[in-house]
């Protein structure tokens, strides 16, 4: 008996909300946890998977973007709920603001997904492939945007997810981090079609599946074919199928994930099973399952490639013990002012006396050098009008006796700056200093303060004035002079300004930072994931210094070689601690693919990307 079609709609309506409620809460709960501080890395490999599925079901446009946008404007919320801490209620009103921007961004990668991975997937391999090559690229495009669109924010990007897999993050000296996004999202691409193909497989795969079943089944002593004769309950008496549109349904694939759910006809959950167990007894067949394999998702055996090679070459580029070679003993200062109190003239004693035990106690493990996190003391380093500053600093770094690697703030022709500087113990504050370049939006200056001067009125601070560009701070040591490659706080989260300093001859990167403001939750640690990346694409040491935490060094594999705790354990703390770096012999002096060419992998994503929209219009027509 047939069911009329209004009624049809109404049933399946509420198998539509729950795919889609499905989809959604999983592409949150995947998103999240891939990334600092769960740590669940494997995670970034399906974090698509829920919402690619859900396109194949083709929700309506307007359904579908509110949905993917709510999922990842929620993610990013949980991802960034440390940025509550700063000062209230601004805190709140930048996560809340924030988080809606960058899930925008993933709305724009999500509506390119609903438009070409449905279609794809009905299609030969080629133009198959050349779909997923196309997002995978979207991805890639879209990540590198946010590197540079209002004011830029490339945080957590999807190659971030991986900063504690160093054996996937090779790829990055050639191709930026962007290589690792792209392999991650490509896999997830593959993997969701994977997925809907052996749940809507071809009918030559279905025959064939059914086939292998039918040969391993010795219990059930006769052949089960999904061409074999019907039921006499589904059958009128000259043996053909009454239902006109069974032997359609049979001879094709359904046309998407959401499609093969709603069209089960409870009437014959037999051929229903027969069907699916066709399918996946194709993954799991004995005798050729390989070949087989290659034939159903050819796609996600190239990801799998893609991975192994990644693999590959991390055993490849692992260097042999004669490779390697001792740098410095670097003693790391980590004092944790509170940065509520850093500028308030009632703890100012107390905050230089924290920094001068400190820095003595370093002193004594015989350090090569000490470096001091960013903006570290409570006033400005260097003032024209008060050098009382700068005195104190220098006679500390005669009693310690070893050069200092300082974050501090600087005013110059009458504008602050955000600086970094190197002193030494004779000849005192080197001459050349770096400013800043990155500022943070609302926490170092206010955008569009010419044009909407009532913003001063809600953000009442005054502009750090922005850096005029890359500088190589030297430190000169008994056994050399070693070149410092300075960023200063989130700075190290853009890879364009790593690559100018290690062009500009730096030996190793030097990241100082203070993310007291964010409390002792996620930030500071997926802050030092970004350095990870750093270490890879320039093939050069980063040495960090945080006011209360992440300290530690990443090797040029984006090994984490050491790490600054406390005694219970956690790197939120107060005190000291020293790292005997060492470097890459191989690397010295030269430059990586990522460092001399730049976003070249960037520019080839985005022909991917237009080689696919080009070619799926054309297909439409």
């Amino acid at each position: 008996m047939s069911t009329p079609h209004g009624a049809e709609s109404t049933g399946r309506a509420p198998l539509r909300c729950i795919m889609a409620g499905v989809a959604l809460v999983f592409t949150v709960l995947l998103t999240v946890i891939a990334f600092p501080p769960f740590d669940v890395a494997e995670a970034a490999y399906v974090l698509a998977v829920p919402l690619l599925l859900w396109t194949t079901a083709r929700p309506r446009w307007r359904r579908f973007l509110l949905g993917a946008w709510g999922a990842y404007a929620v993610s990013w919320f949980f991802l960034l709920i440390w940025l509550r801490h700063m000062e209230p209620p601004m805190g709140w009103i930048a996560l809340i603001v924030l988080s809606g921007i960058l899930g925008a961004f993933n709305l724009t990668w999500a509506a390119a997904a609903r438009w070409l991975f449905p279609r794809a997937m009905e299609r030969s391999l080629r133009p198959r492939l050349i779909a997923l090559l196309g997002l995978a690229g979207a991805w890639v495009v879209i990540e590198w945007a946010r590197s540079w669109m209002l004011f830029g924010f490339p945080w957590a990007t999807l190659a971030v997810s991986q900063w504690q897999r160093p054996p996937m993050l090779q790829i990055a000296a050639w191709t930026g981090a962007y290589g690792v996004s792209f392999i991650l999202i490509f896999f997830n691409l593959a993997l969701a079609g994977y997925f809907w193909r052996l749940l809507n497989p071809e009918p030559d795969d279905e025959a064939e599946g059914e086939e292998m079943d039918a040969e391993n089944d010795t219990t059930a002593g006769k052949n089960i074919a999904r061409d074999s004769a019907p039921d006499q309950d589904d059958s009128s008496s000259d043996g053909r199928d009454t239902d006109p549109d069974a032997e359609d349904e049979r001879g094709r694939p359904y046309r998407s994930l959401g499609r093969s759910l709603l069209h089960t006809r409870p009437q014959r959950p037999v051929t229903n099973a027969l069907s699916l167990s066709g399918a996946f007894s194709m993954a799991r067949a004995p005798g050729g399952s390989f070949t087989r394999f290659l034939r159903v998702s050819p796609e996600l055996a190239l990801a799998l490639a893609m991975v192994l090679g990644s693999l590959w070459l991390f055993f490849k580029t692992i260097p042999r013990a004669d490779e390697t070679g001792p740098m410095f003993k670097a003693g790391v200062v980590q004092p944790w002012t509170d940065p509520q109190k850093k500028w308030d003239i009632n703890f100012f004693r107390e905050n230089l006396l924290t920094l001068s035990s400190l820095t003595e106690r370093a002193a004594l493990s015989d350090p090569d050098l000490i470096v001091w996190p960013e903006a570290a003391t409570p006033g400005p380093l260097l003032d024209p009008e008060d050098p009382r500053m700068k005195a104190w600093v220098e006679q500390l770094v005669n009693f310690a006796g070893v050069p200092l690697l300082t974050g501090n703030m600087a005013i110059d022709d009458g504008h602050w700056y955000n600086a970094a500087f190197v002193i030494y113990p004779a000849s005192g504050t080197y001459g050349e200093w770096y400013a800043k370049q990155k500022r943070v939006p609302f926490g170092e200056f206010v955008p569009f303060r010419e044009w909407l001067p009532f913003l001063g009125k809600f953000v009442p601070l005054e502009d750090i004035a922005r850096g005029p560009g890359p500088v190589i701070l030297p430190v000169e040591l008994p056994e050399g002079t070693y070149n410092a490659g300075p960023l200063i706080c989130y700075e190290d989260i853009f890879p364009t300004l790593a690559r100018q300093v290690t062009a500009m001859g730096a030996d190793f990167l030097l990241v100082v930072t203070n993310d007291a403001w964010y409390g002792q939750e996620g930030g500071a640690i997926q802050h030092a994931a970004h350095s990870v990346l750093r270490a890879v694409e320039t093939r050069r040491p980063v040495l960090r210094c945080g006011n209360n935490g992440w300290s530690g060094w990443i090797d040029e594999q984006g090994r984490i070689r050491d790490v600054l705790r406390g005694i219970n354990g956690s790197t939120y703390f107060q005190g000291t601690g020293t790292f005997d770096l060492r470097h890459d012999l191989r690397w010295g002096g030269v430059l990586t693919p990522y460092v001399r060419y730049g976003d070249w992998f960037v520019g080839l994503c985005a022909l991917f990307f237009a080689w696919a929209a080009v070619r799926e219009n054309r297909l439409r027509v």
